[in-house]
């Protein structure tokens, strides 16, 4: 896994209005979790998308710990996330709210979803579309 930080070169080939407009815009995404492979990070489980998305799957995602940590590695979520950017590190990254529910699925059929374009960056979710955080 490439731990270096992902700039806006390794992201040149996404649409210029995703670039520009990331913080408006959210997306079905289906996420897998991994072992944290000698990355800068203190947690031992990351996130990452599926390819074919239209992400980089080297791409973090920032999401719940319970949701990386109570689900053994290699598990498949599909959740609302949106494309961020970290100033302080120079990188973008994936932010999903870890209070939204997600949904746990198998490979499989995330990967079905993504070659129908049902998910991933082809599908544009308006932010009143999302669900509202649970408390």
């Amino acid at each position: 896994m490439n731990a270096a930080p992902i700039t806006f070169e390794d992201l040149s080939h996404l649409p210029r209005e995703v670039i520009l407009r990331r913080a408006e815009r959210y997306y079905k995404v289906a996420i897998k979790t991994r072992i944290n492979c000698q990355e800068s990070s203190r947690h031992s489980v990351r996130a990452s998308p599926l390819p074919n998305q239209g992400f980089p799957p080297v791409l973090n995602v920032c999401c719940g710990t319970t949701l990386r940590e109570s689900n053994p590695p290699g598990s498949v979520f599909i959740v609302w996330a949106k494309l961020c950017f970290d100033e302080r590190n120079d990188a973008y990254y994936l932010f999903t709210d870890y209070r939204w529910k997600v949904e746990r699925t198998d490979e499989e059929t995330a990967k079905e979803l993504i070659n129908q374009k049902k998910i991933g960056i082809t599908n544009y979710y308006p932010k009143s579309a999302i669900p509202k955080a649970s408390k």
